[in-house]
C-alpha cells in the first residue's frame, strides 16, 4: 500500500485521527480532499440554481447513506442517484449492459488482448500467497482504526444478505483490477488511474449503487456478466477465476480483507483519479472496514463458507451473452494467426 496516502490519512494534514465524527455528507472530502464542512457545501452549490431537495433513497454499504452524493455523479452511471429506487437501479444497469454488449468487440479483445488476459491468470497476488500468521502493518492497523472512528458503537446490520453481496461485489472489483495489472494498482508511482475507474465501473455496487439481495451467485454472476461487457479487458475465464480470488480472500480472514479494502481504498482516494472517485469510500469501503474489523471471527467465517459453497457455470455466469457461440470464433482467429 502507499505509504505516503497511509501517513496522510492516520496523521497528516487532513487526517481524521483526534477528529470528532464525520457526517455521512462530510466523510468523502475528509478522506479524500481534506475539506471542511463550509468547503463542501460550497462547492456542492457554486453556480446551481436554487432547488427543493427531493426525497433521497437510502443507499451504500448497508442502505446507511441519502443525500450524500451531491455533485459527485460522474463516476455513478445512474441519471438520479439521489431518488432512484432499489429495483429501477437494477432495470437502469442492466439497460444500460444491454446497450452497451459488442459481441464483435468482445471477440477481437479476446483474440488481441490474450497475451495479458493469459499474463492475468498466471499472476499470483499478494491475496493467494501463503500468509500463516499474518498481521496487519502498524500503519495499516492505525487506517482501520480511524476510518472505525465513524461508527464508534459500531454497525448494525439490517441486512445480513445485503452485506455479504456488497462485501462480495467489492472485493470481486479490487481483486480483477489487481489481476488485470499485475499489482501494479497498488502504487501511486506504477498506477494507471484508468485502470481504477474501469473497476468502478465493472462493479455492480459501485458504479450503480446496486447492492444485489438475492442472492451471492446471483451477485457474483452479476460482476462476471458486467466484466464482460463494460472492461477495458473483457474476459470470462478471467472473471471466473476471479471468483475463486474472492473465495480465497473471504477464506484468509479479517487480516486479509481489511488488507484488501484498504489497498482499494488507497486507489480510489488517488487525486489523480478524473473524475474523482473517492465517494465510493464513502459509500462501500470506509463502512465496510468499519464493519469487518468490528465483527467477530465467527461471523466472518461464517460468510467465507457460505460464499466457498457457490458453484457458478461460465454459462451462467454470462446468460444472455452466448460467449460459447463466440468462442468458435476467437480459437479460429487464434488458429488462423498462429
Amino acid at each position: 500500500m502507499d505509504e505516503e496516502y497511509l501517513t496522510q490519512l492516520i496523521g497528516g494534514p487532513g487526517s481524521l485521527r483526534g477528529a470528532a465524527r464525520p457526517t455521512p455528507e462530510t466523510v468523502e472530502a475528509l478522506l479524500g480532499m481534506g475539506l471542511g464542512v463550509g468547503d463542501i457545501s460550497a462547492a456542492q452549490t457554486e453556480g446551481a440554481p436554487p432547488q427543493p431537495a427531493p426525497a433521497s433513497v437510502p443507499y451504500g454499504f448497508n442502505g446507511m447513506f441519502s443525500g450524500a452524493i451531491g455533485s459527485n455523479t460522474e463516476s455513478i452511471c445512474l441519471r438520479y442517484p439521489e431518488q432512484v429506487s432499489v429495483r429501477d437501479r437494477v432495470k437502469e444497469r442492466l439497460s444500460e449492459e444491454d446497450a452497451r454488449w459488442d459481441p464483435e468487440q468482445y471477440v477481437m479483445s479476446s483474440v488481441y488482448d490474450k497475451a495479458t488476459v493469459d499474463a492475468a491468470l498466471s499472476y499470483t497476488p499478494f491475496f493467494r500467497q501463503r500468509q500463516e500468521g499474518a498481521s496487519l502493518s502498524e500503519d495499516m492497523a492505525a487506517a482501520v482504526g480511524v476510518l472505525s472512528q465513524q461508527w464508534p458503537e459500531g454497525i448494525e446490520i439490517s441486512d445480513p444478505k445485503a452485506v455479504l453481496c456488497t462485501l462480495v461485489d467489492v472485493l470481486y472489483a479490487f481483486c480483477r483490477c489487481v489481476r488485470v495489472t499485475q499489482g501494479a494498482v497498488l502504487s501511486t508511482s506504477t498506477r494507471d488511474t484508468d485502470t481504477v475507474w474501469d473497476m468502478v465501473q465493472a462493479s455492480p455496487c459501485l458504479s450503480h449503487l446496486d447492492a444485489s439481495t438475492h442472492s451471492v451467485k446471483r451477485c457474483l454472476a452479476a460482476c462476471v456478466r458486467r466484466c464482460c461487457i463494460v472492461s477495458q479487458v473483457p474476459s470470462v475465464s478471467l472473471g471466473m477465476a476471479c471468483i475463486s480470488d474472492v473465495q480465497g480472500v473471504l477464506s484468509r480472514g479479517r487480516v486479509c480483507i481489511l488488507h484488501c479494502l484498504l489497498e482499494m481504498h488507497g486507489m480510489l482516494a488517488d487525486p489523480a483519479c478524473d473524475p474523482p472517485l473517492s465517494i465510493h469510500n464513502t459509500l462501500w469501503t470506509a463502512p465496510l472496514i468499519a464493519w469487518v474489523a468490528q465483527s467477530g471471527e465467527d461471523v466472518l467465517a461464517s460468510l467465507a463458507q457460505h460464499t466457498k459453497k457457490v458453484k457458478l457455470t461460465q454459462a451462467q455466469a454470462s446468460e444472455g451473452l452466448d460467449l460459447a457461440s463466440l468462442d468458435v470464433y476467437i480459437q479460429q482467429m487464434l488458429a488462423e494467426m498462429q
